[in-house]
C-alpha cells in the first residue's frame, strides 16, 4: 500500500477536494435552513481540506526520500566501480617475469577480475553494458616480441578505461531496480 500511496497521492489530494467541494454543494442545496447541516459542512469541509494538504506534502516528502535513496544508490556504485579500478592498477602495475608460469598465472588474475567486474556491471547495469565493458573493439593492444605480459596489462589499461567512461555515466545511466550496491557481494 505505501508505494501506492506515494505513487498516487497528489491524485488523491485532488480527489478529496473535488469530493468536499461536492459534498459543500450538496448540503448547501438540500440543507440550507439547517445549523446542524451547516456545521456538518464545516466540519467535512476543513477534514476534507486537511487530507488533502497532508496528501500533498507526504507526496512531496517521498519523493525526497527516493531521491536521495538514488543518491546514495549510485554513489555507492561507484565506490564499487572505483574499487574496481584500484584492484587493476595493483594487479597491472607489479613487475613481471616472462616465464610461462607468470604469465598464465597474470593472464588467470586478469580473467578473474575481468570475470568479476564484467559480473558487477551486468547485475547492476544489465549485458549489453557488460559487453562494452568486456569489448576491445577499436582498441590496439599491443604485444611484444618475448614480453606477452605487455597484452595482458594493455587489456586491463583497456578495461580501466571503460570503468573510467562508465563512473562519469553512472549518475544518468539506467540501473536495475533490483540491484543494490551497498550489498553486493562479489
Amino acid at each position: 500500500m505505501g508505494p501506492f500511496l506515494s505513487s498516487y497521492w497528489t491524485s488523491i489530494a485532488i480527489a478529496i477536494a473535488v469530493i468536499s467541494g461536492i459534498t459543500g454543494q450538496i448540503v448547501g442545496l438540500f440543507f440550507k435552513d439547517s445549523q446542524l447541516s451547516k456545521v456538518i459542512l464545516l466540519i467535512a469541509s476543513v477534514v476534507f481540506g486537511v487530507m488533502a494538504v497532508a496528501g500533498s506534502f507526504y507526496c512531496q516528502y517521498q519523493t525526497g526520500i527516493s531521491a536521495q535513496a538514488e543518491i546514495e544508490k549510485r554513489v555507492a556504485m561507484k565506490d564499487l566501480i572505483h574499487n574496481a579500478i584500484l584492484e587493476a592498477n595493483e594487479l597491472s602495475s607489479k613487475k613481471r617475469e616472462q616465464t610461462q608460469d607468470a604469465v598464465d598465472a597474470y593472464e588467470h588474475k586478469f580473467g578473474e577480475w575481468s570475470a568479476k567486474t564484467g559480473k558487477l556491471i551486468e547485475s547492476a547495469y544489465g549485458k549489453p553494458e557488460r559487453d562494452v565493458f568486456e569489448s576491445y573493439a577499436g582498441e590496439h593492444l599491443m604485444n611484444a616480441i618475448n614480453m606477452p605480459t605487455v597484452l595482458i596489462t594493455g587489456k586491463f589499461g583497456v578495461q580501466v578505461q571503460h570503468l573510467t567512461a562508465l563512473i562519469q555515466r553512472a549518475d544518468t545511466i539506467y540501473m536495475r531496480p533490483e540491484f543494490d550496491p551497498k550489498s553486493y557481494k562479489p
